[in-house]
């Protein structure tokens, strides 16, 4: 018996998003994952409820992988689905997934929109144009990039031992 997935919000905010996407792009993503973290197709099969052969058959391509199966094998690995839509929806490249930047927009993604809505809380809300989305980018990047340079800075004036 397959079980239930549980979606927190932003995975079940997200649900749309991955269904525009053909489910089978992401088994590569959950391959890589697999073999990252040493999971076995058993151990998979287990945390999701399939059978070992369906697990099997799923990741060898022998089988048509549906949308409920992706969120269930992602909620089993510990995949991030914004992470995940961004990489392969986005990026077309599921490697994409790994790349810090790719993990900072998603986490952005996750906190913005309740840090925008309070600090616009009580304001008169104007739409931004392409050209001043493209500043507040450029902005927000030079902010990461300058917080980049002082970790760096930081770690060579007081090394960590053992890293």
């Amino acid at each position: 018996m397959e079980s239930q997935l549980l979606l927190s919000g932003r995975q079940n905010y997200n649900k749309q998003a991955i269904s525009n996407i053909p489910p089978n792009v992401f088994i590569p993503l959950i391959l890589a994952i697999m073999k990252r973290d040493q999971v076995r197709h058993c151990t998979l099969a287990e945390r999701t409820g399939f059978s070992p052969s369906k697990i099997s058959r799923i990741l060898s391509c022998k089988r048509p992988i549906d949308t409920n199966t992706v969120y269930m094998m992602f909620n089993a690995l510990s995949i991030d689905l914004m992470r995940a839509l961004l990489a392969v929806g986005h990026f077309g490249d599921w490697e994409q997934y790994f790349d810090l930047d790719v993990e900072l927009i998603s986490d952005l993604i996750e906190v913005l929109p309740s840090s925008l809505s309070k600090a616009r809380s009580g304001e008169i809300r104007a739409k931004i144009s392409q050209s001043g989305t493209l500043v507040l980018a450029e902005r927000l990047s030079n902010m990461i990039a300058t917080n980049d340079r002082e970790i760096a800075r930081r770690q060579l004036e007081h090394p960590i031992e053992g890293i």
